[in-house]
């Protein structure tokens, strides 16, 4: 578990427009992330500030209740959502068949 990556120039944006955005480092970055389940699909351009502050969030309720058990839910809950997006696509891939 741990933050999920942002990238250059956007991690930059997110930490002048996001307060205590780098206190997401704290925990070292993992198989998954409570960022990656809290939100179904990313917000791009003036929607992704909005959609990091969610995913910040929740990664901070993370760093401050860290545990085994919280570790499996987040794996669980990742399959699920996994599966969800695959489903949604071969949906989608037999409709436009």
């Amino acid at each position: 578990m741990g933050a999920l990556q942002a990238g250059g120039l956007q991690e930059e944006e997110l930490s002048k427009n996001i307060l205590q955005f780098d206190r997401r480092f704290k925990v070292k970055g993992g198989l998954t992330s409570i960022g990656q389940i809290c939100v179904y699909d990313n917000g791009l351009d003036e929607d992704l500030i909005e959609d990091w502050k969610i995913r910040f969030h929740g990664e901070l309720h993370y760093i401050e209740n860290q545990s085994f058990v919280y570790d499996v839910v987040l794996i669980a809950m990742t399959i699920i959502v996994i599966i969800k997006k695959l489903s949604k696509k071969i949906c989608e891939f037999t409709a436009l068949s």
